[in-house]
């Protein structure tokens, strides 16, 4: 039969830790206690166990319950208003010295498990004062043959000895090193005087002209510069998301082209990430006159005339442009690549839907018409850097040398031969407009094509009030060169 007893003899545990144990016949006709009680199991608030772990934990549980009475309370909401001010410690090195040197080195290990005995033997190094600073090396040499004996006597000598072998080798060897580095310096004047004797450095360094532009673009763009390294041009124009305008080409034939889409179309709406690429140097003062950012490609040109359209000299530019854009594509920069003559009436790349899944956004130059094919128009272009378009790229210079017709018509050759591989965006043509075809009163952007020769360009720029070079409005955005 299965009864509650007490612990020693008495009936002295609560009812919520309870003991079972055996009782003999007769002690259950008397009703009296075993003083020999040996549990067989132990219960606790309901539950039962002869486990001697659960039995040993539910011990232990009751002890902590009747000796830890006290309740911790939450602590403050806010501390008291005025707390005192604890001074900053002061350690001096004889402090840091002495209690470097009191740890009792067969203990517990310092911090990071150092040894004390690291401690003791270094604690003048670790607490140093002017005389070791100076002189930290050798002193430290010989402070671990101190601490350890002669064992150590041999590495300290071998030390020592390498130092000034080591020494020596240098001060031998210093000479040499000074005519190694005085050969450096000669071979790198060379190769820039050599550099220098092709590009002309001088004139077309990357530095800005000395001049004073008192106007709204210079103010919020900056002081424009001229630049013979693509990749810096490109870093120091691109906006934030390496966006960037590629202007050109820019040469005698063209420079009043490039100026005019700078002060009727970049500069009004402070367009910063432009760049204007120029193969005559002869225009870089008019550039900067004008506050224009420059890329000047230095390429010798055979035909340096103006040319017509589909002349050799005009082949030859479009071929250059070709090139120019490829590595700007090859470098991580998305490019919007527009003709110079060229109207904007505001920026257009907030205008330009070319998210995700677009390679390029481009201008149809046949205005939709019914029962005309497709035709892009190269001459605005906004190109992503992705490895779609560089192998475009690539396949259209691969071919342009031996190609019959002009770039256009072979960019939309092979686009319509790669179509499954590219995607692209064509730009509504009554925001983004070519030529005669269009009306001008609704256009963020018009191009004045579908005319023959420069001055039939000029005049009709001209007719739609889109030109202003050679105008008072022009010197708004002129700079006073000094």
């Amino acid at each position: 039969m299965l009864m509650q007893c007490g612990m020693f003899g008495s009936n002295s545990f609560p009812r919520q830790l309870r003991i079972v144990c055996p009782w003999s016949q007769s002690q259950t006709q008397q009703k009296t206690p075993s003083t020999k009680c040996i549990p067989k199991s132990v219960c606790k608030h309901g539950t039962e166990s002869n486990d001697a772990a659960t039995e040993a934990q539910m011990f232990n549980d009751y002890f902590a319950s009747v000796f830890n009475t006290i309740v911790l309370d939450s602590p403050p909401a806010t501390l008291p208003v005025q707390v005192p001010a604890i001074p900053d410690p002061f350690f001096t090195t004889e402090t840091v010295s002495r209690v470097l040197t009191q740890p009792n080195q067969y203990k517990a290990c310092a911090p990071n498990d150092t040894p004390t005995y690291i401690l003791k033997c270094f604690a003048h190094f670790l607490s140093p004062s002017p005389f070791f600073s100076m002189f930290p090396f050798h002193l430290l040499l010989f402070r671990m043959a101190k601490c350890n004996g002669l064992r150590w006597g041999v590495i300290v000598i071998g030390l020592v000895v390498s130092m000034n072998v080591a020494l020596y080798v240098i001060y031998k060897l210093d000479p040499l090193l000074a005519k190694w580095e005085t050969v450096q310096k000669i071979s790198s004047f060379v190769y820039k005087r050599i550099s220098a004797s092709d590009t002309d450095t001088e004139m077309i360094r990357p530095n800005f002209l000395p001049r004073i532009c008192d106007n709204s673009y210079a103010t919020i763009c900056g002081l424009s510069g001229i630049f013979v390294d693509l990749r810096s041009a490109l870093e120091y124009q691109a906006s934030k998301g390496n966006v960037v305008f590629l202007a050109g080409l820019v040469d005698g034939g063209y420079i009043d082209f490039a100026v005019n889409l700078h002060i009727m179309s970049i500069a009004p709406h402070n367009i910063c990430n432009i760049l204007y690429i120029v193969i005559d140097k002869t225009t870089l003062n008019t550039t900067q006159r004008y506050n224009m950012p420059v890329y000047y490609h230095n390429v010798s040109i055979t035909n340096k005339a103006v040319g017509k359209y589909m002349s050799p000299a005009f082949r030859e530019k479009s071929k250059i442009k070709l090139e120019i854009t490829k590595m700007a594509l090859s470098m991580g920069f998305t490019v919007l690549l527009t003709d110079l003559d060229m109207f904007f009436r505001s920026n257009p790349l907030p205008s330009i839907a070319c998210g995700e899944g677009c390679d390029f956004a481009i201008q149809d130059n046949t205005n939709n018409k019914p029962g005309q094919d497709l035709q892009l128009n190269t001459g605005f272009i906004l190109l992503k850097p992705n490895q779609q378009m560089i192998r475009l790229y690539d396949e259209i210079m691969n071919e342009s040398s031996t190609f019959a017709d002009d770039d256009q018509v072979l960019f939309n050759e092979i686009v319509y031969r790669n179509r499954s591989a590219v995607k692209m965006v064509v730009l509504p043509p009554k925001q983004f407009c070519v030529g005669k075809k269009s009306n001008p009163s609704h256009c963020i952007v018009f191009h004045a094509n579908f005319v023959v020769g420069l001055q039939a360009k000029k005049t009709m720029l001209k007719k739609h009030k889109f030109w202003g070079y050679g105008s008072p409005k022009s010197e708004v955005y002129a700079c006073k060169m000094k």
